[in-house]
C-alpha cells in the first residue's frame, strides 16, 4: 500500500474514490494523512458504512459514501419500516442489515412465485414475472437509486 499512497500523494488529488473494504479503506485513509494528504475521499456502500467509522473513529469525517440502499433510521420508506419492524429496536439498524433484509425478501418472493419444490433454473424466470412488491427499489430490474452520504459528527 506504500507505493500506492506514494503515487497517488504525489499528485496532491483533489479527490481519491476507494473501492475497498473497511479495513483498507480506513488503512488507506490514515497512510494518505500521515502523508499530508487530505483529498475528498469517496467510496462505494459495500466498505461498511458502520465498521469504517468506528475504525478510522473521527479521521472518517468526510468521507463520501454512496449508498444504494434506503436511509434504514427513516421509515418513510415501506421496505424500511418493515425492516425496522422485524428488528425491534433501532440499535441493531444498518445499512448491511437493510440491505440484507432486501435481498432475503426478493428471494422469499421469487421462492413462494416458484411454488412447491420449485426447480432453481425456474426461480429467476418466475422472479421476473412477478408482479411489482415494495422491494423493487432494491431489485436488479429496478433502476437505481444511488445516493451520496457524507459523513458528519
Amino acid at each position: 500500500m506504500n507505493a500506492a499512497v506514494e503515487t497517488i500523494a504525489k499528485a496532491k488529488p483533489q479527490a481519491v474514490v476507494m473501492v475497498t473494504l473497511y479495513k483498507p479503506t480506513a488503512a488507506f485513509v490514515k497512510a494518505m494523512k500521515k502523508a499530508g494528504q487530505n483529498p475528498m475521499f469517496m467510496t462505494l456502500s459495500p466498505v461498511g458504512t458502520e465498521q469504517l467509522i468506528a475504525e478510522l473513529g473521527p479521521d472518517a469525517r468526510g468521507i463520501g459514501i454512496s449508498q444504494v440502499m434506503p436511509y434504514p433510521w427513516s421509515d418513510v420508506v415501506p421496505l424500511v419500516r418493515d425492516y425496522q419492524k422485524l428488528i425491534g429496536n433501532k440499535s441493531g439498524v444498518s445499512y448491511y442489515g437493510i440491505e440484507a433484509y432486501a435481498m432475503a425478501r426478493i428471494m422469499v418472493d421469487a421462492l413462494r412465485k416458484a411454488g412447491k419444490d420449485p426447480p432453481v433454473k425456474n426461480c429467476w424466470r418466475r422472479w421476473k414475472a412477478r408482479t411489482p412488491t415494495s422491494a423493487d427499489s432494491v431489485s436488479p430490474s429496478a433502476p437505481p437509486t444511488a445516493k451520496v452520504r457524507v459523513l458528519s459528527n
